[in-house]
């Protein structure tokens, strides 16, 4: 049985002050650690707890080293106690071995490229599917009016006499000629390969990286 500073009222209002750990279990996949702690109004009474209280704790990883002192890290952990540092950013995990708060493990720096390299590939296609600008008006570039750009360009083709009212990203109206329709097929292409050389210079950015914070400081 352990104190600490933490003094709780059972449900019949006596007050608790004597505390142990009465049931725990570990998931070693996550490193999430359930805690039931047991709390008594007067020490070595029954093995019934007059309240159990329920916690998770998450840990970095699980390691056996942590069975032979989790008791005493339970009580001294800061979302039982209530005293001690609080914790300094949501992503800290409470490491027992220290007793203090501390950033999580990041993965392997190749393992972190990837996950970058996802990152901006995803921001490259929503560049393009966006939007771009041609003669002072925007116009919408997702895959329909990509297709419905480039359609328009081949009619241009054949028809030199060829016109369009064209619906901008504006919802208003912009009259088409031949050669208008010819050259905003053109900046399509232009804003495309635009976005895919961005996209490959931020490439050789995650690849030449040497440490995740370079890693992290890439954005699009």
């Amino acid at each position: 049985m352990l104190t600490t500073n933490k003094v709780i009222t059972s449900d019949i209002g006596t007050t608790l002050n004597f505390h142990k750990v009465y049931e725990s279990s570990v998931n070693l996949t996550t490193g999430v650690v359930t805690i039931k702690v047991g709390s008594w109004e007067l020490e070595n009474m029954s093995n019934n707890p007059d309240k159990i209280t329920e916690f998770l704790i998450k840990y970095p990883s699980w390691k056996l080293e942590y069975h032979d002192s989790l008791e005493e890290t339970i009580m001294r952990h800061p979302d039982w106690t209530g005293i001690g540092p609080p914790k300094p950013y949501p992503e800290y995990l409470w490491y027992p071995l220290t007793l203090s708060w501390g950033s999580p493990p990041y993965p392997p720096i190749e393992e972190f490229k990837a996950t970058k390299w996802l990152e901006i590939k995803q921001a490259s296609t929503a560049c393009e599917l966006s939007s771009f600008i041609w003669d002072g008006s925007i116009f919408d570039s997702n895959s329909i009016s990509q297709q419905r750009i480039y359609s328009a360009a081949q009619m241009a083709i054949i028809d030199p006499a060829y016109t369009v009212n064209w619906t901008l990203s504006n919802n208003t109206v912009r009259t088409l000629s031949e050669e208008d329709t010819k050259n905003l097929a053109i900046a399509l292409n232009t804003h495309i390969n635009d976005c895919h050389q961005k996209s490959q210079l931020l490439r050789t950015k995650i690849d030449t990286a040497t440490t995740i914070q370079q890693i992290k400081d890439i954005v699009w």
